[in-house]
């Protein structure tokens, strides 16, 4: 039983590394994935950033002028706007329709709020193509 409680406790650990990229920036950690998971392509997605201070965990709802910049092989779009999902404070999220499969860069460049210096963090999203997931 411990043996099946660890294997399953791998598994899980390395499907959420794989779903999520996490960093840090200016005091701040944050968590990017999609809703809904797996992230597919041609499917629209919320790609999401959860934003929390590294000392206290509480959610980070200081963030403006916010941009989101994806970039792959060479091409880059955006940059998009994040909003406030949900309204919860520190998630944000910006939607979009993949069509082709890979590892994208997202770069966010923020401030934190009555502050001038800007910020960025650039995380990894992992789409997965449509096609590899069907069964026929």
């Amino acid at each position: 039983m411990i043996r099946f409680t660890i294997a399953l406790a791998a598994l899980l650990l390395s499907t959420s590394l794989f779903a999520h990229s996490v960093g840090e920036a200016a005091g701040l950690r944050f968590v990017y994935g999609s809703s809904p998971e797996p992230a597919i392509t041609d499917e629209l997605l919320n790609m999401q950033w959860i934003v929390r201070g590294l000392e206290s965990g509480e959610p980070a709802g200081n963030l403006t002028d916010m941009s989101v910049t994806l970039s792959m092989g060479g091409k880059s779009w955006g940059p998009f706007e994040p909003e406030a999902a949900f309204g919860e404070p520190g998630l944000y999220s910006t939607a979009h329709l993949f069509a082709e499969a890979g590892t994208y860069d997202a770069t966010l460049t923020f401030k934190l709020e009555g502050a001038n210096e800007t910020h960025s963090i650039t995380l990894e999203a992992h789409i997965v193509d449509r096609a590899d997931l069907v069964i026929e």
